[in-house]
């Protein structure tokens, strides 16, 4: 099939977005992207009257889109750990089809100097940010607030980049699955702390509820409910419930083990009154 001479500038762009995955940004002249593409010489400066730098530009800028536009079709899924999950997994077969050769183009541009071509930066720069805009949008969709889902989809972003160079470096994908598995269980938590968070008692258990006609537990309820889970249960040494300055008349109590009225300070209620009986304490008083 004979190629279109008006498709030429495509391919030179999508020949420049692989090389830049090889070799890097220093090394994808325009020699390699003609050889590469199979473009005519005459057709370089007609599209890309900018040069290199134009070329390149523009072959940073589709690469972003593309790796923006999964991001995004992933925003739409239900399950933010699965979309995440699936970003893992295309950058994996990414490095095993070619053999650890390749990674990612906007990083390749990202980490020269480029002096001669800031626009690079600033290029690199947009398409990171709009992969960050895409999965902050995401975990923010599914209850984390704004801040922790910029958060995150910056560490998510970061992970994966840095995953892939040590991938190559180690001619292995073990890096990128050790980061795929710790940022699963990082978001997991944060989306269950989130859960949890908006809806402290539980659908089920508010269902459950409802339907049997119970009311609802109040702020005190949930506030011992918590504090109980986070304290370790310890033995009660009073029968019942009494103000704290009751516990400084402890040190006046019989530990003969038969009940006995505890001396009161001044101006307290009068010995006979219930919060001064106490038991026999087990061990060390709690307080």
């Amino acid at each position: 099939m004979v190629r279109r001479k008006s498709d030429s500038r495509e391919r030179m762009v999508l020949s420049a977005a692989a090389l830049l995955r090889e070799y890097g940004a220093s090394a994808t002249s325009i020699d390699r992207v003609l050889a590469h593409s199979g473009a005519p010489r005459g057709s370089v400066y007609h599209h890309f009257p900018g040069g290199r730098a134009q070329l390149i530009d523009e072959a940073v800028a589709l690469a972003g889109d593309f790796i923006a536009g999964l991001i995004e079709t992933g925003v739409r899924a239900d399950d933010p750990l699965v979309a995440v999950d699936a970003f893992f997994t295309l950058w994996r077969g990414r490095l095993v089809e070619n053999d650890f050769r390749t990674g990612c183009p906007i990083v390749a541009v990202a980490v020269e100097t480029n002096d001669d071509a800031p626009q690079l930066a600033r290029s690199a720069a947009a398409a990171f940010t709009r992969w960050q805009e895409a999965l902050a949008a995401l975990f923010v969709r599914h209850g984390l607030s704004e801040e922790r889902g910029r958060r995150l989809a910056a560490f998510v972003i970061a992970a994966v980049e840095g995953a892939v160079i040590m991938c190559r470096a180690e001619r292995s994908t073990a890096p990128l699955e050790a980061a795929a598995a710790e940022i699963h269980d990082l978001l997991a938590h944060a989306l269950r702390t989130a859960a949890s968070v908006a809806d402290p008692e539980g659908t089920a258990t508010r269902h459950h509820r409802e339907a049997h006609g119970e009311p609802p537990p109040c702020s005190a309820d949930r506030r011992m409910s918590g504090a109980r889970a986070r304290r370790p249960t310890q033995p009660c040494v009073k029968e019942q419930p009494c103000p704290r300055w009751t516990a400084r008349t402890m040190s006046s109590c019989s530990i003969s083990g038969t009940a006995r009225t505890a001396s009161t300070p001044t101006g307290s209620p009068p010995s006979t009154a219930p919060w001064t009986r106490w038991r026999r304490p087990k061990g060390r008083v709690p307080w």
